[in-house]
């Protein structure tokens, strides 16, 4: 069931799994990721999935697969996640295990997702949602408008496969699962690096926004 890093021997392996709960972003950023033995395509994952993964492991510590599986993931998600922060620059993980568990508020609505891509056994790409409260400036009356868009927290594929079509996989996979197919306009998006607003000029002649304090962009056609 378990597949190796390349040139990695089984246990140093294990020790990057279990150091990746707690190593710098530095370390995880350049740790090799993880293969196991699943499907190409793309999973949805909430902090509820993980707690439930995580207990069915408790509860049954003699299913390996099913810690191999948990051990796969959690490190798979921890590693994207730092490699992710290292390619925008900027100064905090966005994406990890423990991320996935914090709330905007205590009345958040809807839980954070997690869109991972898997491509030939290992993850490649990741794109996390969440509903998130703004006060932003309205672009034609120059006024504060509170809104509670569907938002793109985190986006990234992996250095090797980029430029190959997986980002549009990714994003377009979160328009069919929140039903805005027709509506890419409605997504808000935390903090875009220039790729990813070349991608929405490129792919959905999204152009035009208001920057905003928040650093969050809203493109004109939301309003």
């Amino acid at each position: 069931m378990l597949l190796l890093f390349y040139f990695i021997p089984f246990s140093l392996f294990f020790s990057y799994l279990f150091l990746g709960m707690n190593a710098s972003p530095e370390v995880l950023a350049n740790t090799p990721l993880p293969r196991y033995n699943v499907k190409d395509g793309i999973t949805v994952w909430t902090a509820e999935d993980c707690d439930e993964l995580e207990k069915r492991c408790k509860a049954n510590p003699s299913d390996k697969a099913a810690k191999d599986f948990k051990d796969f993931l959690f490190s798979t998600i921890n590693i994207l996640g730092a490699k992710s922060k290292r390619a925008q620059g900027i100064g905090a993980v966005l994406t990890s295990v423990s991320k996935l568990h914090e709330k905007f508020s205590s009345s958040e609505p809807v839980p954070q997702k997690l869109y991972i891509l898997f491509y030939q056994n290992q993850g490649m790409g990741i794109l996390k949602t969440g509903v998130k409260k703004l006060f932003i400036s309205h672009p034609k009356t120059n006024t504060l408008v509170e809104v509670e868009p569907l938002a793109v927290l985190d986006f990234f594929v992996d250095d090797t496969y980029q430029r190959k079509g997986f980002g549009k996989q990714l994003f377009v996979k979160v328009l069919e699962e929140e039903g805005l197919m027709a509506h890419p306009e409605r997504l808000a998006i935390d903090r875009p690096s220039e790729k990813f607003l070349q991608f929405l000029a490129k792919h959905y002649h999204l152009t035009q926004y208001t920057p905003q304090v928040n650093h969050f962009v809203v493109v004109l056609e939301f309003f």
